[in-house]
């Protein structure tokens, strides 16, 4: 049996891509922590082999953003969506799919946050 870093070596995109499939299983788990390790170590892989502009480190980035937001911590996963957005945005064009993907999931999750940080405020109508 031979592993995919035996096969394909620990760059490969092929490497990525399962390092990103086992931790989107860990998430569907429900063990966040190690499905957030992962994420961050598909991310960082992206990054080194496309650069931080390239679509397939923003998929990275925005599973990383999604676990964190699924866990909870709406707070660091505003933080990931805010920092694709705009790379997003740059790269794609404001009126991109992903980047209006992004848009919303920016303000879902700053929703969440705040709804988390402050139960009984509501928003009054203009």
């Amino acid at each position: 049996r031979y592993t995919v870093n035996q096969v394909f070596g620990v760059n490969h995109p092929n490497t990525i891509l399962s390092l990103n499939n086992l931790a989107a299983a860990y998430a569907k788990l429900g063990d966040y922590n190690k499905a957030m390790e992962l994420y961050e170590q598909t991310y960082n892989k992206a990054c080194d082999i496309f650069g931080e502009d390239h679509p397939q480190t923003f998929i990275a980035e925005n599973n990383m953003a999604t676990v964190y937001s699924n866990a909870g911590d709406y707070k660091k996963a505003s933080h990931f969506y805010a920092r694709l957005y705009h790379k997003q945005k740059e790269v794609l064009g404001k009126k991109h799919p992903d980047t209006l993907q992004s848009r919303i999931n920016l303000a879902d999750s700053r929703k969440k946050y705040l709804k988390s940080k402050y139960p009984n405020y509501r928003r009054k109508n203009l």
